[in-house]
């Protein structure tokens, strides 16, 4: 990829996170990456093709963060925790990207194309939270870390969405608390 096509991607995440869909334009990506009217739209013909490359990137950086969130935790139970977290992402330095993983799950509501790769990439993360599950907790059987895994994902991204939306409701600390908890069920041994 050209320095080009990075910084008007870079510009499309930023605008997407301050104001939403209705910030991302031609006109509002030309300016706020630097570059001509012509030069995004040489990149991206259409809006389409813009969202699609900014929630594209957005699921990179979730990957990103997820693989970085494992690498520096140890005991699967510790590392099943770090990969919890990073999905709910609760520091509030990282709020935009939450904000991102919102618009994107709502644009996948709606938009078929956004909602493949939107499946695509939580079928990877589900799986890889139901090894960490498996690995934690042998005696479970396939169909039990499956669900396991899937609850906690369910209650990642409605974290996540409310720590952005609802932050006096669901302050960072308390969505850490119901991680944990959450966690101690999927990680008990009885079905």
């Amino acid at each position: 990829m050209d320095s080009q096509y990075e910084q008007i991607v870079a510009a499309m995440v930023a605008l997407l996170a301050g104001g939403g869909f209705e910030a991302v334009s031609v006109r509002h990506v030309a300016a706020r990456a630097g570059v001509s009217i012509g030069s995004v739209q040489h990149h991206f013909p259409t809006k389409d093709l813009m969202l699609e490359a900014a929630t594209d990137r957005l699921g990179a950086a979730f990957m990103e963060r997820l693989h970085a969130a494992l690498a520096g935790a140890g005991a699967p139970e510790d590392r099943l925790r770090a990969a919890v977290l990073a999905l709910v992402n609760p520091d509030p330095a990282h709020g935009q990207l939450s904000v991102l993983w919102t618009l994107r799950m709502a644009r996948a509501a709606v938009h078929e194309p956004t909602a493949r790769r939107h499946r695509y990439d939580r079928g990877r993360v589900e799986r890889l939270v139901a090894g960490l599950i498996a690995e934690a907790r042998p005696s479970l059987d396939e169909a039990q870390t499956g669900d396991r895994a899937a609850t906690l994902l369910a209650l990642a991204d409605g974290l996540a969405c409310a720590i952005v939306v609802e932050p006096a409701r669901m302050p960072a600390e308390r969505a850490v608390t119901l991680v944990d908890s959450a966690l101690r069920v999927a990680l008990d041994s009885e079905p």
